[in-house]
Protein backbone atom coordinates (compact mmCIF):
# COMPACT_ATOMS: atom_id res chain seq x y z
CA UNK A 1 0.00 0.00 0.00
CA UNK A 2 2.98 2.33 0.24
CA UNK A 3 4.72 4.35 -2.44
CA UNK A 4 7.73 2.86 -4.15
CA UNK A 5 10.51 4.04 -6.41
CA UNK A 6 13.26 2.29 -8.33
CA UNK A 7 15.42 1.94 -5.22
CA UNK A 8 12.99 0.09 -2.96
CA UNK A 9 9.76 0.14 -1.00
CA UNK A 10 8.66 2.72 1.53
CA UNK A 11 7.07 1.76 4.81
CA UNK A 12 10.04 0.47 6.78
CA UNK A 13 10.20 1.83 10.29
CA UNK A 14 13.31 3.78 11.14
CA UNK A 15 13.83 5.12 7.61
CA UNK A 16 13.06 8.50 6.20
CA UNK A 17 11.31 7.16 3.14
CA UNK A 18 11.89 8.27 -0.43
CA UNK A 19 10.96 11.88 0.06
CA UNK A 20 14.17 13.08 1.73
CA UNK A 21 15.43 13.40 5.28
CA UNK A 22 13.83 15.61 7.87
CA UNK A 23 14.87 17.30 11.08
CA UNK A 24 14.50 15.66 14.47
CA UNK A 25 10.92 14.82 15.31
CA UNK A 26 9.70 16.68 18.36
CA UNK A 27 11.46 19.95 17.65
CA UNK A 28 8.94 22.60 16.77
CA UNK A 29 10.97 25.11 14.78
CA UNK A 30 9.12 25.96 11.61
CA UNK A 31 7.60 22.49 11.39
CA UNK A 32 3.95 21.86 10.69
CA UNK A 33 2.51 19.50 13.32
CA UNK A 34 -0.61 17.42 13.39
CA UNK A 35 -1.21 15.39 16.54
CA UNK A 36 -3.92 12.75 16.44
CA UNK A 37 -4.99 10.12 18.93
CA UNK A 38 -6.01 6.88 17.30
CA UNK A 39 -7.76 4.08 19.16
CA UNK A 40 -8.17 0.70 17.51
CA UNK A 41 -10.53 -1.83 19.06
CA UNK A 42 -12.25 -5.02 18.03
CA UNK A 43 -11.19 -8.33 16.48
CA UNK A 44 -9.93 -6.95 13.20
CA UNK A 45 -6.19 -6.53 13.64
CA UNK A 46 -5.81 -5.41 10.05
CA UNK A 47 -7.28 -2.01 10.85
CA UNK A 48 -5.50 0.72 8.94
CA UNK A 49 -5.68 4.45 8.49
CA UNK A 50 -4.88 6.63 5.56
CA UNK A 51 -1.98 8.83 6.50
CA UNK A 52 -2.09 12.22 4.81
CA UNK A 53 -4.66 10.94 2.37
CA UNK A 54 -4.66 14.18 0.41
CA UNK A 55 -1.10 13.50 -0.67
CA UNK A 56 -1.76 10.04 -2.06
CA UNK A 57 -2.19 11.12 -5.65
CA UNK A 58 0.44 13.83 -5.41
CA UNK A 59 3.02 11.44 -4.01
CA UNK A 60 2.28 8.92 -6.75
CA UNK A 61 2.72 11.59 -9.43
CA UNK A 62 5.88 12.78 -7.73
CA UNK A 63 7.43 9.32 -7.79
CA UNK A 64 6.41 8.82 -11.43
CA UNK A 65 7.83 12.20 -12.39
CA UNK A 66 11.18 11.28 -10.84
CA UNK A 67 11.29 8.14 -12.96
CA UNK A 68 10.53 10.15 -16.06
CA UNK A 69 12.82 12.95 -15.01
CA UNK A 70 10.11 15.53 -15.30
CA UNK A 71 8.03 17.59 -12.88
CA UNK A 72 4.43 16.47 -12.41
CA UNK A 73 3.78 18.46 -9.26
CA UNK A 74 3.94 22.24 -9.11
CA UNK A 75 4.96 22.53 -5.46
CA UNK A 76 7.28 19.63 -4.73
CA UNK A 77 8.54 21.29 -1.56
CA UNK A 78 5.32 20.23 0.14
CA UNK A 79 6.22 16.60 -0.40
CA UNK A 80 9.85 16.76 0.68
CA UNK A 81 11.29 16.49 4.18
CA UNK A 82 8.14 15.04 5.72
CA UNK A 83 8.24 12.58 8.61
CA UNK A 84 5.60 10.57 10.44
CA UNK A 85 5.92 9.00 13.87
CA UNK A 86 3.57 6.52 15.49
CA UNK A 87 4.03 6.14 19.25
CA UNK A 88 7.41 7.85 18.87
CA UNK A 89 8.58 5.39 16.21
CA UNK A 90 9.63 7.11 13.04
CA UNK A 91 8.23 5.58 9.86
CA UNK A 92 8.77 6.35 6.22
CA UNK A 93 6.62 8.69 4.18
CA UNK A 94 3.73 6.36 3.45
CA UNK A 95 0.10 7.19 2.81
CA UNK A 96 -1.38 4.18 4.57
CA UNK A 97 -0.35 2.32 7.69
CA UNK A 98 -1.59 -1.01 9.04
CA UNK A 99 -1.71 -1.80 12.76
CA UNK A 100 -1.10 -5.34 13.97
CA UNK A 101 -2.86 -5.02 17.32
CA UNK A 102 -5.61 -3.11 19.06
CA UNK A 103 -4.88 -0.14 21.29
CA UNK A 104 -4.34 3.59 21.38
CA UNK A 105 -1.86 5.19 19.04
CA UNK A 106 -0.56 8.72 18.83
CA UNK A 107 0.41 9.84 15.35
CA UNK A 108 2.51 12.91 14.65
CA UNK A 109 3.11 14.39 11.23
CA UNK A 110 5.91 16.89 10.76
CA UNK A 111 6.52 19.06 7.72
CA UNK A 112 9.23 21.61 7.19
CA UNK A 113 7.21 23.52 4.61
CA UNK A 114 3.71 24.99 4.88
CA UNK A 115 0.93 22.75 3.61
CA UNK A 116 -1.37 24.44 1.09
CA UNK A 117 -3.74 21.55 0.33
CA UNK A 118 -5.60 19.53 2.96
CA UNK A 119 -8.31 18.00 0.75
CA UNK A 120 -9.26 14.47 1.90
CA UNK A 121 -6.44 14.58 4.47
CA UNK A 122 -8.37 12.57 7.11
CA UNK A 123 -11.03 11.16 4.82
CA UNK A 124 -12.27 7.66 5.76
CA UNK A 125 -10.13 7.56 8.92
CA UNK A 126 -12.86 5.69 10.76
CA UNK A 127 -10.50 4.38 13.45
CA UNK A 128 -9.77 7.81 14.87
CA UNK A 129 -11.47 8.63 18.16
CA UNK A 130 -9.95 12.09 18.65
CA UNK A 131 -8.17 14.61 16.48
CA UNK A 132 -6.19 17.24 18.38
CA UNK A 133 -5.26 19.82 15.77
CA UNK A 134 -4.46 22.72 18.07
CA UNK A 135 -0.87 22.85 16.77
CA UNK A 136 -1.72 22.37 13.12
CA UNK A 137 -0.55 25.38 11.12
CA UNK A 138 -3.22 26.14 8.53
CA UNK A 139 -2.51 29.72 7.50
CA UNK A 140 -1.21 28.61 4.08
CA UNK A 141 -3.99 26.14 3.31
CA UNK A 142 -6.32 27.06 0.45
CA UNK A 143 -8.25 23.80 0.05
CA UNK A 144 -10.08 21.92 2.85
CA UNK A 145 -12.40 20.01 0.52
CA UNK A 146 -13.58 16.81 2.30
CA UNK A 147 -10.75 17.19 4.82
CA UNK A 148 -12.54 15.08 7.47
CA UNK A 149 -15.10 13.34 5.27
CA UNK A 150 -16.36 10.12 6.88
CA UNK A 151 -13.90 10.45 9.76
CA UNK A 152 -14.92 8.42 12.79
CA UNK A 153 -13.56 10.77 15.46
CA UNK A 154 -15.87 11.91 18.24
CA UNK A 155 -13.76 15.02 18.85
CA UNK A 156 -12.33 17.12 16.04
CA UNK A 157 -10.72 20.27 17.41
CA UNK A 158 -10.58 22.87 14.65
CA UNK A 159 -11.14 25.82 16.98
CA UNK A 160 -7.67 27.27 16.32
CA UNK A 161 -7.72 26.89 12.55
CA UNK A 162 -6.56 29.90 10.57
CA UNK A 163 -8.73 29.70 7.46
CA UNK A 164 -8.08 33.15 6.00
CA UNK A 165 -6.81 31.73 2.69
CA UNK A 166 -9.21 28.80 2.27
CA UNK A 167 -11.40 28.95 -0.84
CA UNK A 168 -12.99 25.48 -0.71
CA UNK A 169 -14.74 23.98 2.33
CA UNK A 170 -17.05 21.65 0.41
CA UNK A 171 -17.67 18.42 2.30
CA UNK A 172 -15.22 19.45 5.01
CA UNK A 173 -16.85 17.41 7.80
CA UNK A 174 -19.28 15.44 5.65
CA UNK A 175 -20.53 12.20 7.21
CA UNK A 176 -18.68 12.73 10.50
CA UNK A 177 -21.45 10.83 12.21
CA UNK A 178 -19.84 10.68 15.67
CA UNK A 179 -19.14 14.39 16.15
CA UNK A 180 -21.51 16.08 18.61
CA UNK A 181 -19.75 19.44 18.93
CA UNK A 182 -17.77 21.42 16.40
CA UNK A 183 -16.31 24.85 17.12
CA UNK A 184 -16.06 26.81 13.87
CA UNK A 185 -16.90 30.14 15.50
CA UNK A 186 -13.49 31.61 14.66
CA UNK A 187 -13.40 30.54 11.04
CA UNK A 188 -12.50 33.26 8.56
CA UNK A 189 -14.49 32.37 5.44
CA UNK A 190 -14.11 35.56 3.44
CA UNK A 191 -12.42 33.77 0.51
CA UNK A 192 -14.55 30.63 0.51
CA UNK A 193 -16.58 30.05 -2.66
CA UNK A 194 -17.89 26.53 -2.08
CA UNK A 195 -19.67 25.22 1.06
CA UNK A 196 -21.46 22.38 -0.69
CA UNK A 197 -22.11 19.49 1.77
CA UNK A 198 -19.91 21.14 4.39
CA UNK A 199 -21.78 19.64 7.38
CA UNK A 200 -23.95 17.06 5.65
CA UNK A 201 -24.83 13.85 7.55
CA UNK A 202 -23.28 15.06 10.80
CA UNK A 203 -26.13 13.21 12.46
CA UNK A 204 -25.12 13.85 16.09
CA UNK A 205 -24.15 17.49 15.72
CA UNK A 206 -26.39 19.42 18.10
CA UNK A 207 -25.24 23.00 17.75
CA UNK A 208 -23.40 25.25 15.29
CA UNK A 209 -22.25 28.82 15.81
CA UNK A 210 -21.92 30.31 12.33
CA UNK A 211 -22.32 33.94 13.37
CA UNK A 212 -18.79 34.76 12.23
CA UNK A 213 -19.16 33.24 8.78
CA UNK A 214 -18.56 35.66 5.92
CA UNK A 215 -20.30 34.09 2.93
CA UNK A 216 -20.21 36.96 0.48
CA UNK A 217 -18.20 34.94 -2.06
CA UNK A 218 -19.96 31.59 -1.67
CA UNK A 219 -21.82 30.38 -4.76
CA UNK A 220 -22.75 26.82 -3.72
CA UNK A 221 -24.64 25.95 -0.53
CA UNK A 222 -26.30 22.76 -1.73
CA UNK A 223 -26.59 20.00 0.91
CA UNK A 224 -24.78 22.23 3.38
CA UNK A 225 -26.71 20.90 6.42
CA UNK A 226 -28.57 17.96 4.90
CA UNK A 227 -28.89 14.98 7.20
CA UNK A 228 -28.01 16.95 10.35
CA UNK A 229 -30.73 15.12 12.24
CA UNK A 230 -29.93 16.50 15.72
CA UNK A 231 -29.77 20.23 14.94
CA UNK A 232 -32.78 22.02 16.46
CA UNK A 233 -31.99 25.63 15.56
CA UNK A 234 -29.84 27.37 13.00
CA UNK A 235 -29.18 31.10 13.04
CA UNK A 236 -27.99 32.06 9.57
CA UNK A 237 -29.04 35.70 9.87
CA UNK A 238 -25.48 36.85 9.18
CA UNK A 239 -25.23 34.97 5.89
CA UNK A 240 -24.69 36.96 2.70
CA UNK A 241 -26.04 34.82 -0.13
CA UNK A 242 -26.06 37.26 -3.02
CA UNK A 243 -23.70 35.08 -5.08
CA UNK A 244 -25.32 31.74 -4.25
CA UNK A 245 -26.77 29.96 -7.29
CA UNK A 246 -27.96 26.74 -5.63
CA UNK A 247 -29.51 25.92 -2.26
CA UNK A 248 -30.52 22.46 -3.37
CA UNK A 249 -31.18 20.12 -0.41
CA UNK A 250 -29.63 22.66 1.93
CA UNK A 251 -31.68 21.52 4.98
CA UNK A 252 -32.85 18.16 3.65
CA UNK A 253 -33.78 15.72 6.45
CA UNK A 254 -32.89 18.06 9.30
CA UNK A 255 -35.53 16.13 11.21
CA UNK A 256 -35.16 17.92 14.57
CA UNK A 257 -34.95 21.43 13.15
CA UNK A 258 -37.58 23.63 14.80
CA UNK A 259 -36.35 27.02 13.70
CA UNK A 260 -34.03 28.21 10.97
CA UNK A 261 -33.30 31.92 10.63
CA UNK A 262 -32.83 32.75 6.95
CA UNK A 263 -34.18 36.30 7.08
CA UNK A 264 -31.06 37.78 5.52
CA UNK A 265 -30.97 35.47 2.51
CA UNK A 266 -30.71 37.15 -0.87
CA UNK A 267 -31.90 34.59 -3.41
CA UNK A 268 -31.93 36.68 -6.57
CA UNK A 269 -29.34 34.43 -8.25
CA UNK A 270 -30.56 31.10 -6.91
CA UNK A 271 -31.65 28.66 -9.60
CA UNK A 272 -32.53 25.66 -7.46
CA UNK A 273 -34.45 25.11 -4.23
CA UNK A 274 -34.85 21.40 -5.00
CA UNK A 275 -35.71 19.52 -1.73
CA UNK A 276 -34.37 22.50 0.22
CA UNK A 277 -36.52 21.85 3.33
CA UNK A 278 -37.70 18.36 2.46
CA UNK A 279 -38.26 16.04 5.45
CA UNK A 280 -37.77 18.78 8.04
CA UNK A 281 -40.28 16.93 10.16
CA UNK A 282 -40.26 19.17 13.25
CA UNK A 283 -40.56 22.59 11.66
CA UNK A 284 -43.98 24.24 12.05
CA UNK A 285 -43.57 27.51 10.19
CA UNK A 286 -41.23 28.79 7.49
CA UNK A 287 -40.86 32.51 6.80
CA UNK A 288 -39.38 33.22 3.38
CA UNK A 289 -40.87 36.64 2.71
CA UNK A 290 -37.44 37.95 1.71
CA UNK A 291 -36.88 35.20 -0.87
CA UNK A 292 -37.15 36.26 -4.52
CA UNK A 293 -37.35 33.90 -7.44
CA UNK A 294 -36.49 35.79 -10.61
CA UNK A 295 -33.89 33.16 -11.66
CA UNK A 296 -35.50 30.11 -10.09
CA UNK A 297 -35.73 27.02 -12.31
CA UNK A 298 -36.25 24.16 -9.86
CA UNK A 299 -38.28 23.87 -6.64
CA UNK A 300 -39.46 20.26 -6.83
CA UNK A 301 -40.15 18.76 -3.38
CA UNK A 302 -39.00 21.97 -1.71
CA UNK A 303 -41.17 21.37 1.39
CA UNK A 304 -42.19 17.74 0.88
CA UNK A 305 -42.27 15.63 4.02
CA UNK A 306 -42.60 18.63 6.37
CA UNK A 307 -45.29 16.75 8.24
CA UNK A 308 -45.77 19.37 10.97
CA UNK A 309 -45.61 22.47 8.79
CA UNK A 310 -48.74 24.58 9.30
CA UNK A 311 -47.75 28.03 8.00
CA UNK A 312 -45.49 29.26 5.23
CA UNK A 313 -44.75 32.75 3.90
CA UNK A 314 -43.88 32.83 0.19
CA UNK A 315 -45.14 36.36 -0.37
CA UNK A 316 -42.31 37.37 -2.73
CA UNK A 317 -42.33 34.18 -4.76
CA UNK A 318 -43.24 34.98 -8.37
CA UNK A 319 -42.86 31.84 -10.41
CA UNK A 320 -42.19 32.09 -14.12
CA UNK A 321 -41.25 28.68 -15.50
CA UNK A 322 -39.77 26.93 -12.45
CA UNK A 323 -40.59 23.30 -11.75
CA UNK A 324 -42.87 23.02 -8.66
CA UNK A 325 -43.72 19.31 -8.75
CA UNK A 326 -44.68 17.93 -5.32
CA UNK A 327 -43.60 21.12 -3.60
CA UNK A 328 -46.08 20.45 -0.74
CA UNK A 329 -46.14 16.66 -0.86
CA UNK A 330 -46.95 15.07 2.53
CA UNK A 331 -47.30 18.41 4.30
CA UNK A 332 -50.16 16.88 6.24
CA UNK A 333 -50.94 19.82 8.55
CA UNK A 334 -50.64 22.59 5.99
CA UNK A 335 -53.82 24.22 4.70
CA UNK A 336 -53.98 26.23 1.52
CA UNK A 337 -55.28 29.20 3.50
CA UNK A 338 -52.03 29.22 5.51
CA UNK A 339 -49.82 29.62 2.47
CA UNK A 340 -49.07 33.31 2.13
CA UNK A 341 -48.68 33.96 -1.55
CA UNK A 342 -50.39 35.73 -4.43
CA UNK A 343 -48.89 33.42 -7.01
CA UNK A 344 -51.61 31.17 -8.37
CA UNK A 345 -49.03 28.75 -9.79
CA UNK A 346 -47.94 27.94 -6.26
CA UNK A 347 -51.48 27.51 -4.97
CA UNK A 348 -52.32 25.25 -7.90
CA UNK A 349 -49.62 22.85 -6.70
CA UNK A 350 -51.31 22.37 -3.34
CA UNK A 351 -52.77 18.85 -3.22
CA UNK A 352 -56.53 18.80 -2.80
Amino acid sequence: MGCTDDTGTSGDKGTSGNMGKSGDVGKSGDGNYIIAELEINGDNKNTFVRILNSYEESVRKYIISKKRNESAYSNEDELKDGTITINNNKISFDYTHYFDKEGKYTIKYTFNHPITKADFMFSDCRAFTKLDLTHFKTESITNMWSMFRDCGAKIIDVSQFNTENVTNMAGMVEACVNVEELDVSKFNTQKVTDMNSMFTICTKLKDLDLSNFDTKNVSNMSNMFSGCESLQTLDLSSFNTEKVTTMESMFLSCKSLINVEVGSFNTKNVKSFFTMFSNCESIQSIHLSNFTTENLKEATNMFSGCINLSYIDLSNFHIKDANLVNIFLDCDKLMKSNIRTEDQKILDEFPE
